[in-house]
């Protein structure tokens, strides 16, 4: 997580036009006059103060990185500090007043899995979600699509199996042969 510790971290995440279209989309199809919206891994906040906009009548952001602090201030500055509540904290540590209609979250970033995100989403969801309530997204797919990248394989996999510096390192390899690598194309 602390990789989004700094406001750097959040820009390509608010302005990112297209997802943030569809969260806006799927958030004005959910929230109605009274809802109670928990934004789940929040940032800066983006989810929560559209669905604040909608109308939601109070609106939880949840984020343990001190940029909480930064959205208290969006929320000031919009005049929504009377609908938005802002926690920086884990969704373990918080002890929400109210259960929410809907939870917001972009835990399905980074293949699902990458940030180990997806526990504290069935956390919140068995803890804070109402009967019948909506989790925004609702469903995702994972794909993966096999390919021969030999000289990659060589780079980031199979240079674990051979000694440097005489140090064995071939323990690390089984680690190298479970990671995601993200790379750009070329």
């Amino acid at each position: 997580m602390s990789d989004y510790f700094s406001v750097q971290a959040h820009q390509s995440l608010v302005f990112d036009g297209l997802r943030n279209g569809f969260y806006s989309a799927a958030i004005k199809g959910a929230v109605k006059k009274d809802s109670i919206v928990l934004d789940l891994g929040s940032g800066l906040g983006i989810h929560g103060f559209m669905a604040a906009l909608e109308g939601a009548r109070t609106t939880y952001l949840v984020d343990p990185s001190p940029v909480m602090q930064i959205a208290t201030m969006i929320a000031k500055a919009n005049d929504l500090s009377a609908k938005v509540v802002c926690l920086e904290k884990k969704i373990q540590e918080v002890d929400l007043p109210e259960k929410a209609d809907i939870i917001i979250s972009v835990f399905t970033g980074n293949f699902l899995l990458a940030e180990d995100l997806l526990p504290s989403l069935f956390y919140a969801r068995d803890k804070y979600l109402r009967p019948g309530g909506r989790l925004i997204p609702d469903r995702a797919i994972m794909e993966a699509v096999p390919v021969s990248a030999s000289e990659y394989y060589e780079k980031n996999v199979a240079a674990w199996s051979r000694p440097l510096h005489q140090i064995d390192f071939t323990a690390v390899r089984q680690f190298a042969a479970n990671d995601l690598y993200f790379d750009q194309p070329k």
